[in-house]
């Protein structure tokens, strides 16, 4: 499910953290595992070695956080979060994230 689309948009030397608020979805669960990918909307192509840096964070807590970086003017980039819970439930939450040279 899309979440949010990032605004104002990113510019491309920019670097920050982005992130998702799993509360909805979980209950009295707790988040076991996160991971994320990226993908370049614009062609489908995978993203995620040149437009996300480091590691999935968040821990402890309802949330996925990851740091974005990079990108080229014009360019949306789709951020996957995907987490799985105590109970083996996996919830996945998406952002838009837009990166134009402003």
């Amino acid at each position: 499910m899309l979440v949010a689309i990032v605004d104002p948009p990113k510019q491309p030397a920019e670097s920050y953290i982005v992130a998702i608020d799993f509360t909805p979805e979980l209950g009295s669960q707790t988040i076991t595992s996160r991971a994320v990918t990226s993908k370049r909307r614009n062609d489908d192509q995978d993203s995620s070695s040149t437009f996300l840096a480091g590691s999935p964070g968040g821990d402890p807590g309802p949330t996925c956080t990851m740091r974005v970086q990079g990108g080229v003017a014009g360019d949306i980039h789709r951020v996957q979060m995907r987490v799985v819970t105590n109970l083996g439930n996996t919830y996945e939450n998406e952002i838009d994230v837009p990166v134009e040279d402003l």
